[in-house]
Order: structure tokens, then C-alpha cells, then sequence
């Protein structure tokens, strides 16, 4: 499954290169273990921030959504849970996650991945990068 929309807010100038990316969701019925393609980071790019907010996704307030990446050419590495892993969305919610920047070398996939119980209503991702290119 892919995102619904997303955004690219590229920065250059006095503030470095420091970018955005903002990716919309709405989920309908969707079924545990859905994985999302939010977007794609080119090599030479180091995520440094993910924040996420969402709307009550299960009425039972079980659900969870968990964040990694993926190679784009499949091989080995990253996981679905490497970002953040089953962060509670059975009630709208606001969060950030804790992690050291984050350089990839190759092509990766930003993924969030559903868990616990199936997922209906919006959930938005804001991540901030920077591009460093490749070395």
C-alpha cells in the first residue's frame, strides 16, 4: 500500500540543506501486518527526525503502527520496526520518535507497518532529512 499524498519540502540556502517530507494516510478497514510505503530517500540522505500524528485508529484502542525502511532493491537490512516499534494508535495521538541520525548509503523505503487490530482514519508523517550525498 502506498501513501495517499505526500509532500517534498526541499531547504537549501543559509539553513544548509535540511529538508521535509510530509506523507498523508487515510486508512479504511485496513488489516493487520498492512505495510505503507511512505517515501523514498535517495542514497547519500540522513534521516534525523519522525514525528507522527494519527486519529483514534481502532475503536478498541488496541491498534498500533510501527516505522523502518527497506533497501529499494530488496536487499538485507533496515526493518519495520527499526524507527519506532508498535506505538500505540487506539487514540489520537502525537508522537516522536527517539533515534540517532540515520545515514543510508543505498536507496531506502520509509515503511510504517499496521498492528494489533484493523486501522480506519488518518494518520500523518512528518520526517526531516538531510541530504549529505553519497561518499
Amino acid at each position: 500500500m502506498k501513501a495517499d499524498n505526500y509532500t517534498d519540502i526541499p531547504s537549501t540556502g543559509s539553513w544548509g540543506n535540511r529538508s521535509g517530507f510530509i506523507s498523508n494516510t487515510t486508512f479504511a478497514a485496513t488489516p493487520i501486518g498492512t505495510e505503507v510505503e511512505l517515501t523514498k530517500l535517495p542514497p547519500g540522505t540522513e534521516l534525523t527526525d519522525l514525528h507522527v500524528v494519527f486519529d483514534a485508529l481502532d475503536t478498541g484502542g488496541l491498534s498500533t503502527i510501527s516505522f523502518g525502511w527497506k533497501y529499494e532493491d530488496g536487499s538485507t537490512g533496515g526493518g519495520a520496526a527499526v524507527l519506532a516499534t508498535a506505538v500505540g494508535t487506539g487514540a489520537v495521538g502525537d508522537y516522536r520518535a527517539a533515534f540517532k541520525p540515520i545515514f543510508f548509503s543505498k536507496e531506502v523505503i520509509l515503511t510504517a507497518t499496521t498492528g494489533n487490530a484493523v486501522v480506519t482514519g488518518a494518520l500523518d508523517v512528518d520526517i526531516d532529512y538531510t541530504f549529505r550525498g553519497t561518499l
